[in-house]
């Protein structure tokens, strides 16, 4: 079935015109799921798998076409003040981020931001600069104590988040360093990976170069 179109979409055309805009593409408003490797359970959770400075979590994501990702997330829980994501490319399915720190150049993105507070735990959705991704492997992982991100966190892996599919989970502690973590038939951390709403990502993607002819034009 087709997309459905009516007025109120039409008018919302030229809003989200003026958001990419003014934020050069730098802000998709909305956004479409890519990847999950679980599905989301009950909200408002206050208990998880730890996420700070001595402890990360992420999973693989595998893009088998060329695609622009724009968000980042999943099912958190704050502590105290703000946490990081990353995305990572790996080379194969042994591989692991080439830093403890993620200051190496298979780091392709960070992203600083602060979760819902415990017992509010929500899927959330963390917007940043859209991002090309070629086929290959990828990682979405979440900490603490880098990027300027000084606080904590919690992943809630209640039994009612089975896998989708068959996740293949990861993490960074002080103790083991790089490693990979079991996939419970029943509970796991939900961590997730956006590309634009097809209607909008078009726009977001033109409106640059026509600002650059724009300021071409207007050029002495």
């Amino acid at each position: 079935m087709g997309r459905a179109w009516n007025f109120a979409s039409f008018l919302a055309v030229p809003m989200f015109v003026v958001l990419c805009w003014a934020a050069d593409a730098r802000a998709v408003v909305l956004t479409n799921l890519y990847y999950a490797c679980t599905d989301m359970g009950a909200p408002n959770q206050s208990a998880g798998v730890l996420v700070g400075s001595e402890q990360f979590i992420g999973a693989r994501f595998n893009v088998t076409d060329t695609i622009s990702i724009t968000a980042a997330g999943g099912h958190m829980f704050g502590i105290v003040g703000n946490v990081f994501g990353a995305i990572v490319k790996f080379t194969g399915d042994l591989d692991y981020p080439d830093s403890a720190n993620l200051s190496t150049a298979d780091v392709l993105r960070t992203f600083t931001f602060t979760p819902p507070p415990a017992w509010f735990s929500a899927d959330i959705t963390v917007n940043f600069n859209p991002l090309t991704l070629t086929p290959g492997e990828y990682g979405v992982v979440f900490g603490g104590g880098l990027f300027g991100a000084t606080g904590f966190g919690g992943i809630p892996n209640n039994a009612d988040q089975p896998p989708i599919g068959s996740p293949v989970f990861f993490g960074w502690n002080s103790d083991n360093g790089w490693h990979t973590d079991p996939t419970s038939p029943i509970g796991n951390p939900r961590l997730t990976v956006y590309v634009p709403e097809p209607s909008i990502a078009w726009l977001c993607g033109i409106l640059p170069l026509l600002r650059r002819r724009t300021h071409r034009a207007h050029s002495p």
